[in-house]
């Protein structure tokens, strides 16, 4: 993997949050913006949350096509949490900073959560070329090709030259049917999958292999 330019995901990838204390706060959000925005209970409000995360991350248009706000006012907004607990990851930072690769960040949410993310754990922002967020992707987000296709071209690489560090098993069948190699980190892993081409129970652990 010398050779290959390295593509993060943020959430539970580039840091672990497993008490999902971020997605909570999200969720919380999104219940607040759409009882503003659509003047829904907030019984109601909940079930169009939880129908837009059910059919992908913040696809609220599928949920209620003639909502009142754009897209980048609803990302903008519930993406805009407190992320300050996130602990301080220094050897991560000094990973990032060892290896020879190009590195990329690729989120279904905003550039600006990712900069409070990698504040929060000490993880400097010059260590990765570019992040490409949903906004760049057009909100199509990372299940479907052409989130990820957008980020290739926008960068100009090839799906063969990278590796996606990722979480979502659904993502990484993605990259995977793209040519990427695929990398799933997870505390837990439950049996193999075939397009998984590596697996490494944190992102620590995975590039410390990287420099064997």
């Amino acid at each position: 993997m010398q050779d290959k330019a390295l593509v993060f995901d943020l959430d539970n990838t580039l840091y672990y949050d497993g008490d999902s204390e971020v997605e909570k706060k999200e969720n919380a959000k999104i219940v607040n913006f759409l009882k503003q925005k659509l003047h829904l209970s907030v019984a109601k409000a909940h079930n169009f949350m939880s129908d837009a995360r059910s059919r992908g991350l913040y696809d609220v248009d599928a949920v209620t096509p003639d909502m009142p706000f754009t897209k980048r006012e609803f990302m903008d907004n519930v993406c805009d949490v407190d992320v300050g607990f996130l602990p301080r990851n220094e050897r991560l930072n000094q990973l990032l900073r060892e290896l020879p690769q190009r590195k990329f960040i690729i989120t279904d949410g905003i550039s600006k959560r990712v900069r409070a993310v990698l504040s929060s754990i000490a993880v400097d922002e010059d260590n990765f070329e570019g992040i490409f967020d949903g906004h760049d992707m057009n909100y199509v987000f990372k299940r479907n090709p052409q989130a990820f296709e957008m980020f290739l071209q926008k960068y100009n690489l090839r799906a063969k030259d990278c590796v996606l560090f990722e979480d979502s098993l659904v993502n990484l069948q993605t990259a995977k049917k793209l040519g990427f190699t695929t990398v799933l980190i997870s505390p837990e892993k439950t049996r193999d999958y075939p397009f998984v081409d590596k697996y490494f129970s944190d992102i620590v652990t995975a590039l410390e292999d990287l420099t064997k």
